[in-house]
């Protein structure tokens, strides 16, 4: 008897272990593995939370959003400028704070200088205009975790202004910011001066460094990059090089090093397009026509076709869309093959952005707006009135960006 209860309890014993196992398994399983070239979202503690707080929506410049963007081409709300002559270029591309959508407007009537703009984001109506001393601007705002925004102008000026539209500090610099700032983790500034010299700043405007590149700044093209890691960054001019976040020079790229793949449209000394940087610190450059790894030594030729002038994006698969100089947008896979080329007759000088769905919004020749999916298929498009430059800002479900036409210039939010 006392047998037989001995193996009545050790079976209860087994049987608890073994579904106490088997629970374990089923409630803790491993973590689905990432397909290769999986592009990850890196956290940027001196931006914080905000959906699109700089330009291209992170320090990467990647232009992937890890919302929804619009999702029916529908107009909400447009705010309309009065304007001397437009431009085609009168606008910096928008950032997004807290509960404002933020940019540089420029080219007003009556106005010799540009305004640092804030509109409320649910009914695009003003909420304040901060005057900046240049008639131009170039170098998309920053907002960062603490309120603060940083602008510049090529009166040779930047700026520190409150979410009030208040002005915390001002730095007369030597030469103009005519190109795209950046910021690091802790959130320190840096910015490339037309004179060749990069400076560093901390948060309340005291300068940390500068350093010579030796005159090479290349055009507005020019920006600051960061790694994913955000140790160190790439700056284009005329030249790339890769400088530490202490201002230490860790190796260049010249343009004889690049002279036998660059495409033919592309002019010597010339930097097309903004840099981009993915998850395995490659960087991309003219547009996407060139891969580079982090370290400068190997250079990859994504496409022999000539590239247009306008920004690529990296979606959450690690796929690169490219502008081409036809007006097609070309889809390279993570290993450089190419997924499809369709003719969008998609417009230079802007920039093409993806949101955490894959779908691709891109400005085309005609003035619409296009919405797209990872595979080519036409979601929606919406006519702008007039020819939109620079990147879009998306926020969860919403668009914002710029046209310039014969109804002056507009500021428009897209659903």
């Amino acid at each position: 008897m006392n047998c037989l209860k001995n193996i009545s309890i050790i079976f209860l014993l087994s049987s608890f272990l073994f579904s106490f196992i088997i629970s374990c398994d089923s409630t803790d399983p491993k973590p689905p593995e990432k397909p290769p070239g999986y592009q990850e979202d890196i956290p940027w503690p001196s931006l914080g939370n905000s959906p699109n707080p700089i330009v291209h929506g992170n320090p990467q410049f990647t232009s992937r959003y890890s919302f929804p963007g619009p999702q029916f081409g529908q107009l909400v709300w447009k705010y309309s400028f009065e304007t001397n002559q437009p431009s085609n270029d009168s606008f910096s591309s928008p950032i997004i704070k807290d509960s404002l959508v933020i940019f540089v407007s420029y080219g007003h009537t009556g106005d010799t200088h540009s305004y640092l703009i804030a509109l409320n984001i649910v009914s695009g109506a003003l909420v304040w205009k901060f005057p900046l001393s240049g008639i131009k601007n170039t170098a998309p705002p920053i907002a960062v975790k603490t309120g603060i925004i940083y602008t510049a102008d090529w009166a040779g000026n930047l700026y520190a202004v409150n979410m009030l539209g208040q002005l915390i500090w001002q730095k007369t610099l030597p030469s103009p910011i005519t190109n795209v700032m950046n910021i690091d983790t802790y959130g320190n500034l840096y910015a490339f001066c037309q004179n060749g010299i990069v400076y560093s700043f901390d948060q309340i405007g005291s300068q940390r460094w500068t350093k010579d590149l030796i005159e090479d700044f290349g055009s507005s093209s020019s920006a600051i990059v960061f790694s994913p890691k955000g140790d160190k960054m790439f700056i284009t001019g005329k030249k790339l090089t890769a400088l530490s976040v202490d201002g230490e020079i860790l190796w260049s790229l010249f343009d004889e090093d690049l002279n036998s793949i660059l495409p033919s449209n592309i002019k010597s000394n010339t930097w097309w397009g903004h840099p981009v940087v993915d998850n395995d610190e490659n960087i991309y450059l003219f547009g996407g026509f060139v891969k580079i790894s982090g370290d400068g030594t190997q250079i990859t030729n994504l496409t022999t076709d000539p590239v247009s002038n306008i920004d690529p994006t990296i979606d959450k698969s690690g796929n690169v869309y490219v502008g081409l100089d036809s007006g097609e947008i070309l889809s390279i896979n993570h290993d450089g093959n190419t997924n499809w080329r369709i003719n969008f007759n998609i417009q230079d000088a802007t920039s093409i952005i993806c949101d955490n769905n894959s779908n691709i919004y891109f400005v085309s020749k005609d003035e619409y707006v296009n919405s797209i999916d990872n595979d080519g298929n036409i979601l929606w498009r919406y006519y702008l009135e007039g020819r939109s430059y620079y990147s879009p800002a998306l926020s969860n479900g919403f668009m914002f960006l710029s046209s310039v036409g014969e109804n002056g210039k507009l500021f428009l939010c897209i659903k």
